[in-house]
């Protein structure tokens, strides 16, 4: 298991873009660079990613930010963890884009709405814990009950899946 580390933050370089996009974050896999185009001061939308010049399917963007979480070297594979930020109703939800020699795939958002507790990668797998959230309209017993569930995700051959359900908030 993996607790946040200055690590996480890194992103391997930037670049300025004239035109409509503010900001290119550059994210460097061992198959090829993919992009997350920014796009400060628009509601709803900071940034989308792009694999050589095209965006992804599904695609890949964020609510209020969009982050490189983790980077991970499968055997033929670069994995990378995207941290979608979004508001108060669902703050955190993720994706996992995977660069390899034939191409790239990206999965569906994921998540149950807390933040990333830890990660792990077992061999080919990558699994990830985040805790139960629910929204600050609920009661706070629900919002207390959700905090301390802990969610299990495993991402395996470009598939993610919840292992074991939640209930979400009443």
């Amino acid at each position: 298991m993996r607790v946040w580390s200055p690590i996480i933050s890194v992103v391997l370089g930037f670049a300025v873009s004239s035109g409509a996009f503010a900001d290119v974050v550059h994210v460097a896999t061992r198959y090829g660079t993919l992009s997350i185009e920014e796009l400060p001061n628009r509601v709803n939308f900071e940034g989308r990613v792009f694999f050589k010049g095209h965006r992804l399917h599904p695609d890949v963007h964020g609510n209020n930010a969009l982050t490189v979480a983790r980077i991970f070297r499968l055997t033929n594979a670069d994995a990378v963890l995207f941290e979608d930020r979004g508001g108060v109703g669902c703050p955190y939800l993720w994706y996992i884009v995977s660069v390899a020699p034939l191409g790239v795939a990206s999965t569906r958002e994921f998540g149950s709405c807390g933040p990333l507790l830890d990660w792990a990668q077992k061999g080919q797998a990558i699994v990830i814990h985040t805790t139960g959230f629910c929204g600050p309209l609920e009661p706070l017993s629900e919002r207390e009950r959700a905090s301390k569930e802990i969610h299990t995700f495993s991402y395996r051959r470009g598939v993610v899946a919840e292992i074991g359900a939640h209930a979400p908030c009443q």
